[in-house]
């Protein structure tokens, strides 16, 4: 059969899924703003000397919130007996035992203020949401649930977790501050109870959320449910929740009493209110967020949750941040974090890295000063005009071999994409007309994106339709059929060449060394002189940083696709791929707003240093 048909143009839009990662970023969001209320909390009630009865009311609150939540949404599951039926069944299990002790973690939480600080407990106890991604990914490995946790996401998570530790340095007071609390052998005890409550915290909500998700899975497969599988998860997660905090509260005051604590109407009140708004409403948006997207990195917006604490132990309670700056070189990477990840799967790895670069520049530009004073490293200012001498020589090799390298892949990219249009053009051309199997289209298509084994297979793939249709055609079939062999063999060549590692190796020495000569030295300068010195040595380390990383993504777009089959017609109808060029202003406003927050934070440090701007 003769298929006479254009090859049409075929645009790719937003995807529901982008969407979607939106919507769950704002229920995260949302949660973090809520969570955040919990540090004051325990400070305003007198949590710390009543953790187990304050326990209890909050667990109190938050089944209150559940089950309001449930009767508004879920009416008509709760009056249906087989639903009910089967969430009694799996009461018993170990997901909700385990649920129920890692209900404690707040009084574990409320213990440890004791012991340390009340603001440097909650940042340490918030790091939960981190933990909970990592056990979450392993609760659900194989289940194709969720976006896999990579490196690059595992590199984002470090990021954040470097912001925290700005964080907590600025509330102590400095490097200095932290050494002396911990010569006081109690900071220890506060230390291990907000590490475990943090343990308990994020495992707990792992398990309890896979427990959910499968009672949810079960009540779609056993009846003929009217709601959607997302909508019976969250009902499933819920219920899990609202029973884990019920039987929590029973031996909450049970302990609280025997061991003789005080319940206050205050702590009463306080207790049931925020569980009511943290562990009811923040909860419930929280495990919404996870059923609405694929990508586990919303949960790193946890990483906010201390910076809105600190707001609010500012504003209502006794707490004083002593070093503003670290806050926010800590508040900039937590922020970049935020978005690298959330972006995960929109953003290329070249606008990660400007955005990483400058958060990691800026901060060593600013502190190395203090820091090489500390170490009595006195001559690693340059006196003369060779630093920039030597910053020049380095920079100059540097992007020598990255011109190089970007021109002669953009030149192989282009003769690539040529010359697999051309071949599939002519071969598209003979299979309208008969003379050859029409698998040769995706063989071609395979053959221009692939590489390795799949490349090897569809190449030999489609030489041997070259080779059946060689038997059967005469005349100008047969000279068009050896030519096109002849480009088959040309394209699966040049398709072979892959990077090429003693250059980027030498790409990536003298991108370390140019970095390095930037932000491990400097001129002797004062004044606006040193602002601008130092503002420039940020930009230009992290554009060198942009330059070596973005080699992988000009490789990545070499594989990436030409042609695609239509969506009216699959495997008929051929069409030139078009790049979502919203996707491409996305990442890219994303990347320089992210970038300009960034610069704007370490210019009014800068600014303070050298100018002093905000004395």
């Amino acid at each position: 059969m003769c298929y006479n048909h254009p090859i049409m143009a075929v645009a790719t839009g937003k995807s529901v899924g982008q969407g979607r990662n939106g919507a769950a970023v704002g229920y995260v969001l949302l949660a973090v703003v809520i969570f955040s209320v919990v540090p004051i909390t325990v400070d305003l009630s007198g949590a710390a000397e009543n953790p187990f009865l304050f326990t209890g009311g909050w667990r109190l609150g938050g089944f209150l919130g559940c089950i309001a939540f449930l009767l508004l949404r879920y009416r008509a599951l709760l009056r249906d007996r087989d639903a009910v039926a089967l969430v009694g069944r799996r009461i018993v299990s170990w997901a909700i035992l385990l649920a129920v002790f890692g209900k404690f973690a707040h009084g574990l939480f409320a213990l440890s203020t004791r012991f340390i600080d009340v603001s440097v407990a909650a940042i340490l106890y918030e790091t939960w949401p981190i933990l909970m991604i990592i056990f979450t990914a392993q609760l659900f490995q194989g289940q194709g649930r969720y976006r896999r946790v990579n490196i690059g996401v595992l590199a984002m998570l470090s990021l954040g977790f470097v912001g925290y530790a700005f964080v907590i340095v600025s509330q102590v007071g400095g490097f200095g501050a932290i050494a002396l609390n911990f010569s006081n052998e109690t900071i220890y005890y506060g230390l291990a109870l907000v590490a475990v409550a943090a343990l308990l915290g994020g495992y707990h909500n792992a398990k309890l959320f896979e427990w959910g998700t499968d009672v949810g899975h079960k009540l779609s497969r056993e009846n003929d449910r009217q709601k959607p599988l997302h909508s019976l998860e969250l009902f499933g997660v819920i219920a899990g929740n609202a029973v884990a905090q019920l039987l929590c509260f029973v031996p909450s005051y049970t302990i609280g009493f025997a061991l003789g604590e005080d319940l206050t109407y205050r702590l009463l009140a306080f207790s049931i209110i925020g569980g009511i708004l943290s562990s009811g409403l923040g909860d419930i948006l929280w495990r919404t967020a996870n059923l609405r997207t694929d990508n586990l990195g919303i949960n790193a917006l946890g990483y906010a949750t201390p910076c809105f604490s600190l707001t609010w132990l500012f504003l209502f309670s006794r707490v004083g941040v002593a070093l503003p700056d670290y806050l926010i070189i800590g508040g900039a990477a937590i922020v970049a974090t935020n978005i690298l990840i959330n972006f995960e799967a929109e953003i290329r790895w070249g606008f990660k890295a400007l955005v990483l670069g400058l958060g990691a520049c800026g901060a060593v530009v600013y502190l190395r000063d203090g820091v090489f004073a500390r170490l009595g490293l006195d001559d690693w200012q340059w006196a003369s005009s060779g630093y920039f001498e030597a910053l020049a020589l380095s920079a100059t090799i540097f992007t020598l071999i990255l011109s190089f390298r970007v021109a002669r892949l953009a030149n192989r990219t282009r003769e690539e994409d040529n010359r697999a249009f051309a071949l599939f053009r002519e071969m598209d051309g003979l299979v309208r007309r008969n003379v050859i199997d029409q698998a040769i289209r995706e063989h071609i298509l395979t053959i221009d994106a692939a590489q390795g084994p799949e490349l090897a297979k569809a190449y030999a793939e489609a030489r041997s339709c070259i080779s059946v249709a060689l038997r059967q055609a005469g005349g100008p079939d047969r000279e068009k059929l050896i030519a096109l062999e002849t480009e088959l063999d040309a394209l699966a060549h040049s398709r072979q060449q892959t990077i090429n590692f003693g250059e980027l190796c030498a790409l990536v020495i003298f991108a370390g060394i140019t970095i390095f000569l930037a932000l491990c030295s400097r001129p002797v300068v004062s004044g606006a002189t040193g602002l601008l010195v130092e503002i420039f040595t940020t930009l230009f380390s992290a554009v060198i940083a942009f330059l070596t990383v973005n080699v992988w993504d000009l490789q990545r777009d070499r594989r990436s696709r030409i042609l695609q089959s239509s969506a009216s017609q699959p495997g008929r109808g051929y069409g030139v791929v078009f790049q979502d060029q919203r996707r491409r202003a996305f990442e890219q406003w994303i990347s320089i707003l992210a970038s300009s927050a960034i610069v704007a934070a370490y210019v009014g440090l800068l600014g303070h240093k050298w100018l002093h701007w905000f004395t």
